[in-house]
């Protein structure tokens, strides 16, 4: 912890990382998301709520599950390369899962930023113990996703915004190039993330 301080690491991720390790965590702080896209009022169309993911597939509206990230830090050349610290998910595979290789979700936003500085999509890697991971802080102490990891994608404002709430804005987003199989989630910064797996 003291060198990831030293490395500029911010108060909150240490202090992520420290309640990371306590019993029940992950699952007693995550937040009460409902993911059943039935849920939402029939007047919101393909509309979503606060930080809910709605994908459209086939025509169905599915709403992606939320999941609330462990923490695994792992010290390179005994502490002198710094930590390394990985977000985790559990089980090999998202739940919510699909065969197209360009899902559209729907989501909304707030209107005082760009929608890519909200949202990304990132491939997470399937770890033998029976969990998914994608690396959050660098051993010099940087937040970021894997530039290798992270999917492009395209952000198109809805034409219709009736029904967005208020301070936000609907936008439809999709991979601009096909994805290939594997495990994936979209991240809400820091801790939103919602995930999507693509089958072959």
């Amino acid at each position: 912890m003291i060198a990831l301080k030293k490395k500029g690491a911010s108060d909150k991720v240490i202090s992520a990382m420290i309640g990371s390790g306590k019993p029940g965590a992950s699952s007693a702080s995550r937040p009460p998301y409902s993911t059943d896209a039935n849920a939402l009022p029939p007047t919101l169309g393909n509309a979503v709520i606060g930080e809910k993911v709605i994908m459209i597939d086939d025509g169905n509206r599915v709403a992606l599950k939320y999941e609330y990230p462990s923490i695994r830090s792992k010290v390179r050349a005994l502490g002198f390369g710094g930590v390394e610290s990985y977000y985790v998910l559990p089980g090999t595979q998202a739940r919510t899962r699909t065969s197209n290789k360009t899902p559209e979700v729907v989501v909304a936003l707030n209107v005082n930023t760009y929608p890519d500085r909200q949202i990304e999509l990132a491939r997470w890697e399937q770890r033998s113990n029976g969990t998914r991971e994608i690396l959050a802080v660098t051993a010099t102490g940087t937040m970021a996703t894997p530039k290798d990891q992270r999917v492009a994608l395209s952000y198109t404002k809805l034409d219709d915004q009736s029904n967005a709430l208020g301070g936000s804005a609907m936008y439809s987003i999709q991979p601009i190039d096909p994805l290939p199989p594997g495990e994936y989630a979209f991240h809400f910064s820091p801790y939103g993330i919602f995930e999507i797996g693509i089958d072959p």
